[in-house]
């Protein structure tokens, strides 16, 4: 599960092939987080460099053993893990991180100008993250 570092990654804004390479379940201010890590695979400069979605989740003990989680009902995740399976979980908890695993998608990179505060992040310290997994391209 750790094919990532905390480094900044800068990426210019646009859409790319992503691939998963791995995935981290954080507890943040008592908030359970998935960091969704994918790997650039379209040819050029950028081929090969980690770029990180990341969503709210939620952990039930039974989830954990399982290795499940899952997201609310109306969240970004489930949103686009509808669109992108073409289907919703019996249970909004019985996600399995498989389903990531086995497909090449189509993803939106954004830049990240600004901190948690709102304020604005020198270029230097400026990273790009994944706004949005638009769609899947390929099934591995």
């Amino acid at each position: 599960m750790t094919d990532h570092d905390d480094s900044l990654v800068q990426v210019p804004a646009g859409r790319y092939c992503l691939e998963y390479a791995s995935h981290i379940k954080r507890k943040i201010f008592k908030a359970d987080k998935l960091y969704l890590n994918l790997r650039i695979i379209d040819d050029g400069p950028y081929q090969g460099k980690i770029v990180t979605r990341y969503y709210s989740i939620t952990m039930s003990e039974a989830g954990k053993a399982r290795g499940r989680f899952g997201f609310g009902w109306h969240s970004d995740g489930m949103r686009e893990y509808a669109l992108l399976f073409d289907e919703v979980p019996q249970r909004n908890t019985d996600i399995s991180i498989e389903k990531y695993k086995s497909h090449i998608f189509l993803g939106r990179i954004e830049t990240v100008t600004s901190d948690y505060k709102k304020r604005d992040k020198p270029e230097l310290l400026q990273n790009s993250k994944v706004a949005e997994l638009v769609e899947i391209i390929e099934s591995l």
